[in-house]
């Protein structure tokens, strides 16, 4: 039997309960709230308690640190220090330095360290970076990725003002937010070697966050990209296009759609639209999460990896601040 702590219960903290309780039907879940407005227990959990000492009293195997990003650090490192295994929903935390912290603690005490970033489970994205592993189109040349959300349409009936994505004080803002794309482009392409950036607030969104971000990465592979982000766009996109020295590769994440080009063939589906639900990703990211708790597979998403989203995303930030490019 292996014990849960999941700690808050958003919209995020409540689909790792389900999840979590879908793979793991014997776990024992403990559910770490910050507010006793609502004392009940949810659905697929075990117990609700209100403090980490209550939370560590019942020495969880795994926790799953999900609240603001603003309380990550806090959170995980009593965890952590405890001897804990922990999966933190991204970003890792709100600055360079919490995020070291993290990954000193879990490696001090031996312990696994994962980040949430669930598009690495997408069966869509996952079949662009095997085509582009594989020599698909050639040498990668540049790659462009673009994500544009908008705010309040989020989470449907929540003021969106009144959300952590919106409020500087929990750690929002786009270039955090949003940070898959930073970290898709780092697994697709490999390690950032410098980042220029415009980051600001464009929109007429009543949040004192910045709600756009455009970045330009080179990369130490000697390959360059640029990441669009922002969260005011009304028509959802989640896009990325590889070119190679041979061919083309596109991914929608919206549609769940790969196609690859090359001038022999034209156009082919990798994979098409629809083919895959929402949930499917997260359930593979909870399956991986406790393969790696038994020892049967490595971190997708590391802290390391996670602590590398965290300088880039500040980097571009200061980047965009003081008007020069910035190594990474």
């Amino acid at each position: 039997m292996i014990r849960v702590v999941i700690v808050g219960l958003g919209g995020i903290g409540r689909r790792h309960l389900a999840n979590i309780r879908a793979a793991e039907p014997d776990a024992q879940i403990t559910v770490l709230r910050h507010l006793r407005a609502d004392s009940s227990v949810p659905a697929g959990a075990n117990r609700v308690v209100y403090s980490l000492d209550d939370a560590l009293a019942t020495q969880p195997d795994v926790a799953f640190v999900c609240g603001p990003t603003s309380t990550h650090a806090e959170a995980g490192m009593a965890f952590a220090r405890a001897g804990v295994h922990l999966f933190v929903e991204k970003p890792l935390a709100l600055d360079l330095t919490d995020a070291q912290r993290l990954v000193e603690a879990s490696n001090a005490a031996g312990r696994m360290l994962i980040v949430g970033y669930n598009l690495r489970f997408c069966a869509s994205l996952r079949a662009l970076h095997a085509a582009a592993h594989a020599g698909r189109i050639g040498r990668i040349m540049s790659g462009r990725a673009e994500v544009g959300l908008y705010l309040p349409d989020w989470r449907p009936g929540i003021d969106y003002r009144t959300t952590n994505s919106a409020r500087a004080e929990f750690g929002g803002g786009v270039a955090l937010e949003l940070s898959h794309e930073i970290d898709y482009m780092r697994w697709l392409l490999g390690e950032v070697a410098t980042v220029d950036a415009i980051v600001g607030r464009f929109g007429d969104l009543d949040i004192d966050v910045d709600d756009t971000a455009e970045l330009l990465l080179s990369f130490t592979g000697g390959g360059i990209g640029s990441i669009h982000m922002d969260m005011t766009q009304r028509s959802p996109t989640r896009t990325c296009r590889l070119i190679g020295t041979t061919g083309t590769l596109t991914w929608d994440g919206i549609a769940g759609e790969t196609q690859a080009f090359d001038h022999a063939e034209g156009w082919t589906t990798l994979v098409a639209g629809g083919s895959e639900g929402r949930n499917t990703m997260y359930l593979a990211e909870i399956a991986h999460v406790f393969a790696c708790i038994r020892g049967e597979s490595a971190p997708f998403a590391d802290g390391l990896t996670g602590a590398r989203v965290v300088q880039i995303a500040q980097a571009a930030v200061h980047a965009a601040r003081e008007g020069r490019r910035i190594v990474v």
